[in-house]
């Protein structure tokens, strides 16, 4: 019995309006701090970005179309999401966090006033404490764990 190795994931999302040669929507996943997985508003595609990611997409051949469907989704409701913040914000927002997860708490965290709004509708929503925590659970199961292993850069 191979004994298991943890790694750590994680999922950025970026939004963008009006930034020169950067795309408006990307949305990357990392093992391990490496990059694996990456989407942007311009090639519109999910795309691999390490070699063991080549045993992922052949046990589950829709892998990548169902990044890349859930990419254009999340694409679409960051560029509403955009337009809400420009109205809140007066169109001068600086970058910094907006909304956070306590997964110690189970609740979500508002550090700007601007962002209670939504804490309070992401609270009511139980399928939003879902995504947040989801991710962890079903990294359980992910290929890369099983292999011993940090994955290296391609």
């Amino acid at each position: 019995m191979t004994p298991s190795v943890i790694h750590s994931l994680k999922y950025f999302l970026t939004a963008s309006s009006g930034v020169p040669n950067f795309p408006e929507f990307v949305y990357v996943g990392l093992v391990d701090e490496h990059l694996m997985l990456h989407y942007d508003s311009n090639t519109k595609r999910a795309e691999p970005k390490q070699a063991w990611m080549s045993r992922v997409t052949e046990e589950d051949p829709q892998y990548l179309k169902r990044n890349t469907e859930v990419s254009k989704f999340n694409q679409h409701v960051s560029v509403v999401n955009i337009d809400i913040l420009k109205k809140r914000f007066n169109y001068g927002f600086d970058g910094e966090d907006f909304l956070s997860y306590d997964l110690e708490t189970e609740s979500w965290v508002a550090p700007r006033q601007q962002a209670v709004p939504t804490k309070h509708r992401n609270d009511m929503l139980e399928w939003s404490i879902g995504i947040a925590t989801n991710v962890y659970v079903d990294f359980e199961a992910h290929p890369c764990r099983e292999s011993g292993s940090a994955p290296t850069t391609t």
